[in-house]
């Protein structure tokens, strides 16, 4: 077992930084299409304003006002930290 111990230890380090990296990522890369695939589900009309925009490792918030009122969208990765986003109107 002990010989396990200096890889295990390694593995351990290169996936935290990973994970780190990619959580980075999710929160400060740019994310115009996402704010352009959040829109089209979240503003029915042609006029409507971004008023909030909440972004976290796991996924992206954003809230729309519009003459319909205040509509939420939840946009979201395929995998945890990778993959294309998907938005879905909350």
């Amino acid at each position: 077992m002990s010989a396990w111990r200096p890889y295990l230890k390694s593995f351990l380090v290169l996936t935290c930084v990973v994970v780190s990296i990619a959580g980075l990522v999710n929160v400060f890369s740019d994310n115009a299409d996402t704010v352009v695939k959040a829109k089209a589900i979240g503003c029915p009309r042609p006029v409507c304003n971004l008023t909030r925009m909440e972004r976290n490792p796991f996924a992206q918030t954003f809230e729309f006002q519009s003459t319909l009122g205040t509509i939420g969208v939840k946009c979201a990765r395929a995998g945890i930290f990778f993959g294309e986003y998907s938005c879905v109107k909350q």
